[in-house]
């Protein structure tokens, strides 16, 4: 009896009661929430990431952070089937294609997607590739900076590189990582961490050197982004969040916060490549529900970018992860099966041996009009001995100007390959479209191929563009200009 006279109890119960009349009133509310038939609570403290109700009601089935976002889930199957459309059986993403991996299985992990894609064969043309780049590094060398992305893409694709067809590519990562320069140190620690490989203490420190660098080079923010990202995967323990090397945990939660006030206000960190690695870094060191920046703002600036006709493979790379909430410092907990899977299958050795034919640069442009009104141009490095016709279709790959068949034709009109629209007649290629520019013969306009050793030497081949033979330096021209028979 005596504890109904306790002050402090008394107060208890007169505020409780306080509460539940207030919870009462608020059921008559419009805009209310029922956490019970009795009690309810403002709308907008639904799904806020904090439980209001008693029995949790309020935060049951609520999405957060990135998933939270409208219009995310249609983003991120938009952008994983333009990746897919890069895609090639025969060549992959070429130079990208470790790049392809990382950012699809990234990206698809723990969604369902209805993109078909063999990922069997995207893994071993991913095996072919840097199969070829290893066995031709005397001649080409293999920088550290392609070693880390290939270690990365046979992490995340459950390949282990630590047993590649005799090669452990961890241990030659590490002893690279040692005499490279600063710059590179972060990509290459955290593809050694995502492998599962430890890093000493006072190579550590090199990240924190990173950290607080006051160059004034602009991508140090990229670099500093970058190493986020390594220490994100190096230093948090899964257990209870917390940065385990207490020396660097200063300069870390420093830059993470130096990020958030960099935010512009349409949600940029700078340009979209920029912005793509810094939302990254943030996601990495558990920042995606934190006060500071406004995560919804920069998502939609990055899929306002992707459904942009100036989408390139390089920002799908770095956003697409990001629309599934995931960083590069992700792929170390990608779910693979006790052991990786080992690399002694080995591949087709034919395409190993089409992948270490010489390379030779080209140039591949497009002329539109008789005297050049438009002219665009791309640089190639490409195998020798390879065709205008496999030159042409490497350029619509890697080159969306180049690619018509984004704008899908009807099979009537004629053979529509991977990315390229063309018609067999007599055996011989018949190409009438290219950058949806169609020929023309009311107004005397066609696409014709000029090839030669140089600009000032150019001359009209009539041939099937598969039978002509590309040389080293070659200038090879798809003109649109009136034809003279």
């Amino acid at each position: 009896m005596l504890d109904n006279y306790c002050p402090s109890k008394l107060l208890a119960a007169t505020e409780f009661a306080k509460i539940r009349i207030l919870a009462n009133i608020l059921c008559i509310e419009v805009n209310s929430f029922k956490c019970t038939s009795t009690n309810c609570i403002p709308q907008s403290e639904v799904c806020d990431g904090i439980k209001q109700c008693l029995n949790g009601a309020d935060e049951i089935g609520c999405k957060y952070g990135v998933f939270a976002v409208k219009g995310i889930a249609e983003s991120r199957h938009k952008a994983a089937k333009w990746l897919k459309n890069k895609w090639s059986s025969s060549t992959g993403w070429q130079e990208n294609t470790h790049r392809g991996i990382i950012a699809w299985y990234l990206a698809t992990g723990n969604n369902a997607t209805d993109i078909h894609i063999d990922e069997s064969l995207m893994v071993n043309r991913l095996v072919i590739e840097t199969l070829a780049s290893l066995l031709r590094n005397k001649t080409s060398p293999l920088t550290i900076n392609q070693l880390s992305m290939f270690v990365n893409a046979l992490t995340v694709s459950c390949r282990d590189p630590r047993n590649f067809h005799g090669f452990d590519l961890v241990k030659i990562l590490k002893q690279q990582t040692e005499i490279s320069s600063l710059t590179n140190r972060p990509i290459s620690y955290l593809a050694l961490c995502n492998a599962g490989e430890s890093i000493p203490l006072n190579e550590t420190a090199k990240l924190g050197d990173i950290l607080n660098s006051r160059s004034k080079y602009p991508f140090l923010l990229d670099v500093q982004a970058a190493s986020i990202m390594a220490l994100s995967c190096l230093c948090y323990n899964k257990d209870d969040n917390s940065i385990q090397i207490p020396f660097i945990k200063a300069g870390y939660d420093r830059i993470v916060e130096k990020f958030k006030k960099l935010q512009q206000v349409d949600g940029s960190f700078g340009n979209i490549y920029t912005t793509a690695i810094v939302t990254q870094a943030l996601l990495s060191a558990r920042q995606e529900n934190n006060k500071g920046w406004k995560l919804n703002i920069t998502v939609n600036y990055l899929m306002k970018y992707l459904n942009s006709p100036s989408v390139d493979f390089l920002a799908t790379y770095w956003t697409l992860p990001i629309l599934n909430g995931k960083s590069l410092s992700d792929i170390k907990n990608t779910d693979c099966p006790v052991v990786l899977q080992k690399n002694s299958e080995g591949p087709m050795m034919e395409d190993v041996k089409v992948n270490l034919r010489s390379k030779m640069r080209v140039q591949y442009s497009l002329y539109i009009g008789d005297e050049k009104d438009i002219i665009h141009t791309i640089s190639l490095r490409v195998p020798e001995n390879i065709t205008v016709y496999e030159i042409m279709h490497l350029a619509e790959v890697a080159d969306y100007k180049y690619n018509p068949s984004q704008r899908a034709k009807s099979s009537m009109f004629g053979k529509v390959s991977e990315q390229f629209q063309w018609k067999k007649m007599e055996k011989k290629l018949y190409v009438y479209e290219i950058d949806g520019i169609v020929n023309d013969f009311e107004n005397d306009q066609f696409w014709l191929l000029y090839l030669g050793p140089n600009i000032e030497s150019i001359k009209h081949f009539a041939e099937s563009p598969d039978k002509v033979v590309a040389t080293n330096g070659s200038q090879i021209i798809m003109w649109y200009k009136k034809a003279h028979i």
